[in-house]
């Protein structure tokens, strides 16, 4: 989920960046947004199958040399085996920029709300429904090496986390879980006027080659016994190619309404869609 953050991070910043002279100066940009992940199971490498579905706000405001980003969102996580989360979370940070580069920092907090049916023999049932409450601190960085040929610009990713250790019940405790992925990826925007520039269409694709690098290993307690779970191999690399669109329409001289849509499909089985919409306007 942190790739898939930081993919939807740097596609945000590509959209301001393109309505970014259709707007006065120091004039904030924002966007609401609305995805579907979905991932199938696999009983080999033991992924589990979910679906995820969020909506969110991304506001820019622009400074003297840099950009200030916010990102609110909230989400819920159903997995196959009844086990449902709800996600709420922001970032805050900033974004540089010049002609040959540009660079983001990003950090916040995740509040989650877990509800899931464990087995047990303490129950009739053999079932027993546990809940939990608890956060993630996030940060974000990346690069991207712009590109003057006819060439796709590149850049680099980092993207961490760290859930502090909690109780889930008095069955299960989770200790401290610290992750870290690295990634590399290519992209190439195209931009069309329609209509004597009333209107533009922009097209866009990205590769994105991600690592885990940490964070692989998982240790807890049940019944006060330590346990550790050690992530597949296959899980812990992957490639997420997608493609976006943004139709922009001129309502009038100083109102423009666009709208987005954005698809990728990546190595762990994953697919997932997302569509955004924003109101410009020069005051």
């Amino acid at each position: 989920m942190l790739g898939y953050k930081s993919l939807n991070i740097r596609k945000s910043l590509n959209r301001y960046k393109k309505n970014k002279n259709k707007l006065n100066e120091n004039e904030e940009w924002g966007e609401t947004f609305g995805s579907l992940i979905k991932r199938n199971q696999n009983d080999t490498s033991l992924s589990l199958g979910y679906s995820f579905i969020n909506l969110g706000v991304n506001i820019i405001y622009p400074l003297e040399k840099s950009d200030h980003i916010l990102f609110f969102e909230t989400g819920r996580q159903k997995f196959k085996r009844d086990h449902d989360i709800n996600h709420l979370g922001f970032l805050s940070g900033i974004n540089f920029s010049n002609i040959d580069s540009e660079t983001f920092i990003l950090g916040g907090v995740t509040l989650h709300e877990s509800k899931r049916t464990i087995l047990t023999n303490t129950t009739t049932t053999g079932t027993l429904d546990v809940e939990d409450n608890y956060y993630s601190v996030k940060a974000l960085t990346g690069t991207k090496f712009k590109s003057k040929k006819l060439i796709p610009d590149i850049g680099f990713t980092a993207s961490g986390s760290i859930t502090p250790n909690h109780s889930e019940s008095k069955y299960y405790t989770w200790n401290t879980k610290s992750i870290l992925n690295l990634s590399a990826y290519f992209e190439d925007e195209y931009n069309f006027n329609i209509k004597n520039e009333k209107n533009n269409l922009n097209l866009g694709w990205n590769i994105d080659l991600r690592k885990l690098v940490v964070g692989d290993e998982q240790d807890y307690k049940i019944n006060g016994t330590k346990a550790t779970y050690t992530q597949d191999n296959d899980l812990t690399e992957e490639v997420v190619f997608s493609a976006n669109v943004e139709f922009l329409k001129k309502i009038s001289n100083s109102e423009k309404l666009s709208f987005g849509w954005e698809g990728f499909l990546s190595t762990q089985e994953t697919v997932g869609f997302q569509a955004s919409i924003n109101y410009i306007m020069k005051l």
